[in-house]
């Protein structure tokens, strides 16, 4: 059944009551309010915390956002082990791959994004 919870305002009133995250971005098809949005689409947000420790340190953090069925183990992408991921399927809500990095990588990932 298809679930129509807003993820990416959920999300969004987490960070903003969370001192460790500094911004949140929703990216993919989901950020294009002319998208079609099916059951199988995701949430794609990057996380830019001060501080990885509290997400390496366990799950609990998830559960604020529904029950966890499947959650992927963090890994850091090739070469960059400050730049972890964190893929969810919550029972009642859709899924939410979350890129969780530092500040610094955000100049790196505007310039991706911005189209000169």
């Amino acid at each position: 059944m298809y679930n129509a919870r807003n993820m990416a305002r959920e999300v969004s009133d987490w960070a903003e009551d969370n001192e460790n995250v500094r911004v949140a971005i929703l990216t993919s098809t989901r950020a294009n309010p002319n998208a079609p949005v099916d059951a199988l689409s995701d949430y794609d947000i990057e996380l830019y915390v001060e501080d990885l420790q509290p997400f390496l340190a366990g799950d609990g953090w998830l559960e604020i956002f529904g029950e966890v069925l499947v959650c992927q183990p963090y890994k850091p992408a090739i070469g960059d082990e400050n730049d972890v991921w964190r893929l969810v399927i919550f029972k009642d809500a859709p899924r939410i791959d979350f890129h969780i990095m530092l500040p610094e990588a955000i100049e790196k990932d505007i310039s991706t994004y911005v189209i000169g």
